[in-house]
This record gives C-alpha cells, structure tokens and sequence, in this order.
C-alpha cells in the first residue's frame, strides 16, 4: 500500500468475490486494523448479499467499500434453469 501509493481496489474482476462471507469479513477486518485509507468496490451476487447483516455491513463500508454492483438475472425460472444454468431461484 505504501510502496505504490494505492488508494483504491477493485474487487470487481473477482465475480464470486462476496461468495465466502466469513472471507469478505477477516478482509475488511483486515483494512480496518492495518488502517489502510483506501476505497474499493466489488460485484455480489442478490443471493449472497442476503446473508449480510447490520454488523457486517457497517464493517464493508467501515474499510472503504464505496460501491457494489449487482447483476440482475431473469425473472424466468425456466431461463435460469435451462438455457443460462443458474444454481438459483426467482
């Protein structure tokens, strides 16, 4: 971080970046405690942003986090699971 200046991260070449919760929370723990001033953005997919709670939403954007994109999927349960196979529900 010092070496190269950095001020900011993107996380958002990483499409699965959110899948590991308990990961994404020693990450942020990690920025918070090395008080790394840096911001950063990632994807998350609606299915894991659902097991976000309160705590560890204050943690994400505590460590820098200034956006999240979300991908929305099609509303046809036939779509997901047949032509672009999707492991999720409408």
């Amino acid at each position: 971080m010092k070496k190269f200046g950095v001020k900011n991260i993107s996380f958002t070449w990483e499409d699965e970046f959110f899948i590991s919760v308990p990961r994404v929370k020693e990450i942020c723990e990690e920025i918070v405690s090395r008080q790394w001033e840096i911001k950063w953005s990632s994807f998350c997919r609606f299915d894991n942003f659902k097991k976000i709670d309160e705590d560890l939403l204050q943690l994400i954007e505590k460590s820098g986090c200034i956006s999240l994109s979300f991908g929305g999927e099609s509303g046809s349960q036939r779509v997901l699971d047949e032509i672009i196979k999707k492991d999720i529900k409408n």
